[in-house]
């Protein structure tokens, strides 16, 4: 990840709350094609996101990506999407329809947290930009990386993960 040096130099840590059940997000992990830039914690009840205030909508979930980020992306993200959607479909994979959101929380001891940004997404890919979120939020410079950059790495490692899997598989197969 081009930023996770930048974010331990300021001893910050991600923290990444899933609605999944643990044996989902451990297989989902070894499809992602490179490491989670964080410490992953189960919350299926999605209590965590009701105490955020983030939103759970079908229509935000299903319409709102495809009419905001069309142009963005173009047809292969409706591919990626698809596939992506399909591949995930199984039981345990947390709710669909649950968005995310993007938080900064400060603390001296544990007692003391205070958030000093929330970026709450409206739906899926409604992510404010890493580097707006590392400068605002914790004075870091960092480059920008747009939307078709991240989908680009994020499709490229997978791939990468996939192929190196199918070939480890012929070598035991040999």
């Amino acid at each position: 990840m081009p930023v996770l040096h930048l974010l331990e130099a300021k001893e910050c840590g991600v923290l990444i709350i899933a609605t999944a059940t643990w044996s989902y997000v451990g297989t989902f992990v070894q499809h992602l094609g490179f490491e989670p830039p964080g410490r992953i914690i189960f919350d299926s009840e999605r209590k965590t996101h009701k105490v955020c205030g983030l939103q759970s909508s079908i229509y935000a979930s299903l319409v709102e990506p495809f009419r905001k980020h069309l142009r963005t992306f173009g047809r292969r993200a409706l591919w990626e999407a698809l596939y992506v959607s399909l591949k995930n479909a199984t039981a345990g994979h947390g709710s669909s329809w649950q968005q995310g959101g993007t938080f900064l929380l400060e603390h001296e001891t544990l007692r003391d947290v205070k958030c000093s940004l929330a970026w709450r997404e409206e739906y899926p890919g409604d992510w404010k930009p890493i580097h707006e979120i590392l400068k605002e939020g914790l004075g870091i410079e960092a480059p920008p990386v747009s939307f078709p950059e991240r989908l680009d790495y994020v499709i490229q490692a997978r791939k990468t993960a996939e192929n190196e899997k199918r070939g480890e598989k012929r070598k035991r197969e040999e």
